[in-house]
């Protein structure tokens, strides 16, 4: 009888994780975690130093950005070439903006601050890595 209570008990407890494993996606499906404005303006300011004009500037832009990208993605569902170049062109847009907000010292930074911005991966003007050509490794 108490093979049984356990057999039992052991089964309620798998299942029940089973049941909750179900509503999520497998770890590896996820993606990365889309950093907030915030988030996005607090590396901007460590990175460039900016004036509390140019960070409210900056976010409003940032902000903008993030509402036509949502506009961006909901339109070209089903067509990822047209969201990838849309995508692209408005990084492209809002690089500019924040660009004409910023110093001649703070171009410079940010200039770099992209290369390494993983968003940018695909840029033609973006250097290419070592070993790599056209995303394959040679």
């Amino acid at each position: 009888m108490k093979r049984n209570m356990v057999f039992i008990l052991i089964l309620l407890v798998f299942g029940v994780q089973l049941m909750f494993a179900q509503n999520r996606p497998p770890r590896g499906l996820q993606g990365p975690k889309k950093p907030t404005v915030d988030q996005r303006l607090k590396n901007l300011d460590d990175a460039l130093l900016l004036t509390p004009e140019q960070k409210k500037n900056i976010r409003k832009i940032l902000q903008d950005a993030d509402t036509r990208m949502k506009k961006i993605f909901e339109q070209n569902k089903g067509n990822r070439q047209a969201m990838r170049a849309a995508a692209r062109d408005q990084r492209e847009q809002t690089n500019i903006q924040i660009m004409n907000l910023l110093t001649d010292k703070q171009k410079v930074k940010y200039k770099k601050y992209l290369k390494m911005h993983p968003l940018q991966r695909n840029d033609p003007n973006r250097p290419a890595k070592r070993g790599m050509r056209r995303g394959r490794r040679y």
